[in-house]
């Protein structure tokens, strides 16, 4: 019956007929299967679970002769469980390529009357590619025998783009720490409170977002939009989170219009800092040439950049390059960030040197790469360099140059590679043009 996990007779009907020409003891039965159990006379006391259950009636008269019957009850359960979704989710993402949805998390209510239920989402997981979108995920219960009920419910995807991490409390904050990221207008906040380095500088105190690096050629480039309270935001290299490890960074304090460049060549060593005024300048960056670090800075754009420093530093192959800030008094400080861009600069054997006229022009082609995320073949709109001769190049997160292909002249805007034989993982498309401008553009490969 409907929604009923256990059944008792009401009556006798169940009970077996029994005809003696001598006098005879009551009827006893032994049930086995769904439901476990004996007694004597009449089912009309026993209870049966859900299920197949087997009756074996045995009956004996007083000379002792023995008669025995049996037939099985099948009790079934046809009532779906009761499932309620939350109107809306939100998972976040901070490094992580993949998250599971977890079903019992995106739902108020899930019970069911008879026995256990397992729940589960569709989809399974969620891309960080897909960042800033609102999703449909459907959520099915399903009982043990089968029966099931679905709902639906919208997950927002927020947190930090692919590849992207930040520390929970900053870099050795005491207090709080948040760093947030906008998809629509690809805008980094970073707030900082208790974070306030002291000398002699051989730890930090910041909030910092990164990202990982591998290889001896790279950048990061980021403007500086607002600062809000006291204190420095900024750009950095670091070979680690510890708060004594080496690093360099460049740094703005938009209340005293200085720029401040600042290195630790030593882990745990002391910092060395220097800073000179600059109006308005605030874009920043810090491109690595093999063990030299390069700063510059711009008022306007990324093609204006002009050269304030050199610093000679080794660091191993990965390196974190990331968005900072900290505190000069207990202030608390607040800026954002946008055209944010970090790449891969990896010069090859029989590769020209990238001289001063040939920095890379931070060339963005993620848009033009699809579908992205893939699970296997990616397309390429390269229509900006038709007529052109052009190399193409795809690198894993090493910086490693796993692909490469020269085309003499590009007749069609569209070009494909199969990536089929790849791990998942996030891959840079590396694009040189006939001019040596570099484009590149992250591509996330899931299977």
């Amino acid at each position: 019956p409907a929604g009923i996990c256990t059944y008792q007779p009401t009556d006798s009907s169940w009970d077996p007929m029994v005809e003696d020409n001598c006098s005879y003891n009551d009827p006893v039965y032994t049930l086995s299967g769904a439901t476990i159990g004996s007694g004597q006379g009449s089912l009309a006391a026993a209870a049966f679970n859900a299920g197949s259950t087997i009756v074996s009636w045995v009956v004996s008269d007083d000379a002792g002769n023995i008669a025995n019957c049996s037939f099985t009850v099948n009790l079934t359960d046809q009532t779906a469980p009761v499932l309620v979704c939350r109107p809306s989710n939100t998972i976040s993402f901070n490094g992580e390529l993949t998250l599971s949805l977890s079903a019992a998390a995106l739902v108020t209510t899930a019970t069911e009357v008879c026995g256990d239920i397992s729940l589960s989402t569709s989809p399974g997981s969620l891309s960080c590619a897909q960042l800033g979108q609102t999703l449909a995920v459907t959520v099915t219960a399903t009982d043990e025998s089968g029966n099931s009920s679905s709902c639906q419910t919208q997950v927002t995807v927020e947190g930090l783009p692919c590849g992207w991490s930040a520390p929970a409390m900053g870099i050795n904050c005491q207090g709080e720490s948040s760093v947030t990221y906008n998809p629509a207008t690809a805008v980094y906040t970073l707030y900082a409170d208790e974070c306030q380095n002291a000398p002699p500088y051989s730890v930090d105190e910041l909030v910092y977002a990164y990202y990982r690096l591998c290889g001896s050629r790279s950048y990061i480039e980021a403007r500086i939009d607002n600062i809000t309270g006291l204190g420095f935001a900024g750009i950095s290299f670091r070979e680690s989170n510890s708060p004594g490890a080496r690093k360099v960074q460049l740094m703005m304090n938009e209340t005293r219009n200085t720029i401040r460049r600042e290195v630790r060549s030593t882990t745990n060593g002391n910092t060395a800092g220097l800073s000179v005024t600059r109006n308005d300048s605030r874009w920043l960056k810090i491109w690595r040439r093999d063990n030299t670090m390069i700063f510059y800075v711009s008022s306007t754009s990324t093609s204006n950049f002009t050269q304030l420093y050199t610093f000679p530093i080794t660091f191993s192959s990965c390196v974190d390059v990331g968005l900072l800030v900290q505190q000069t008094t207990t202030t608390p400080i607040e800026a954002q960030f946008s055209g944010v861009s970090t790449v891969l600069q990896s010069l090859l054997p029989g590769e020209a040197e990238l001289g001063s006229a040939y920095e890379p022009n931070a060339g963005n082609m993620e848009q033009n790469v699809f579908p992205n995320p893939t699970d296997g073949v990616i397309w390429l709109d390269l229509s900006g360099f038709l007529n052109e001769a052009i190399e193409i190049e795809l690198l894993d997160l090493y910086s490693r140059s796993i692909r490469r292909q020269s085309i003499g002249q590009l007749d069609d805007g569209l070009f494909s590679m199969d990536l089929s034989d790849y791990a998942s993982g996030i891959y840079l498309v590396k694009i040189t043009d006939s001019s040596g401008i570099v484009h590149t553009g992250r591509v996330v490969l899931q299977r």
